[in-house]
């Protein structure tokens, strides 16, 4: 097993997230808990972890809204880190092992 040159980022969701979602989805938005949407990130490697999410936290936050709502004109105008971290639980863990056979594959889309 081999060690990554990166760290993770578990990412789930709060009420002030659930909230939004309801506010946008309606019922439908009942159906799901925080679970369903939470996520793992790999970060740049850096000595301090709370620099590499900093580094990133944006594009984090716009991943984690699309894979609830594709619709960017329904998102929150404010998407700014204070924000994020009242929106978001995230638990960064700085050693990743690859347990998995073969090259990682990478989606480009």
């Amino acid at each position: 097993m081999q060690t990554v040159n990166r760290m993770a980022a578990i990412v789930t969701p709060k009420a002030p997230f659930m909230d939004w979602l309801e506010s946008v989805l309606g019922e439908e938005a009942n159906e799901c808990s925080p679970e369903v949407f939470r996520s793992i990130f790999l970060l740049p490697e850096r000595n301090d972890i709370n620099r590499a999410l900093q580094a990133v936290y944006a594009e984090i936050f716009n991943e984690m809204l699309l894979a609830s709502v594709n619709a960017p004109e329904f998102w929150p105008e404010k998407r700014d880190l204070r924000t994020f971290r009242k929106w978001f639980h995230v638990e960064l863990v700085e050693m990743v092992f690859d347990a998995g056979q073969g090259d990682v594959l990478h989606d480009l889309s």
